[in-house]
């Protein structure tokens, strides 16, 4: 029996099938006994989906800096998943710089960007992250 492609995800989910993966990530034939019956279900990946994202985690980084340049110290970076709720936060070095790793690609994350003493106009970004992300930078506007 051929599930839609929901049914089979959640079934996935609650039963923890396990099945084998192809190069163009499907995932099956998968098989299971639900109750007591047997029930076969092929997951295929969305047709429009991006092919060129990666899958393995990526990393986000850059880089906290004064209006005239100066590295930023200890500014909290905080990233939320928008999909899953799951925040990483982190904090500059001494130079300014920063870097969060481990982060799952082709989801939508907020970013922002706080510091005692300095106020950032453009303190929040938005962004789908689909690799390795360097250079996201944000500059203090004035010292508080």
């Amino acid at each position: 029996m051929d599930l839609p492609f929901f049914a089979s995800a959640f079934l996935l989910a609650v039963v923890g099938l396990s099945g084998v993966a192809s190069a163009n990530g499907s995932v099956g034939p998968l098989s299971g006994d639900f109750l007591g019956g047997s029930a076969k279900a092929t997951i295929r990946p969305i047709e429009n989906a991006d092919k060129s994202v990666s899958r393995s985690p990526a990393f986000v980084q850059g880089r906290v800096t004064t209006f005239d340049g100066r590295g930023i110290m200890r500014a909290e970076i905080t990233v939320i998943n928008a999909e899953t709720g799951a925040t990483y936060r982190t904090y500059t070095s001494n130079f300014g710089y920063y870097r969060l790793t481990g982060l799952p690609t082709s989801e939508l994350y907020f970013m922002t960007v706080v510091h005692k003493r300095y106020l950032f106009l453009d303190a929040s970004v938005s962004f789908t992250l689909k690799g390795d992300l360097d250079g996201l930078d944000f500059t203090a506007s004035s010292v508080e």
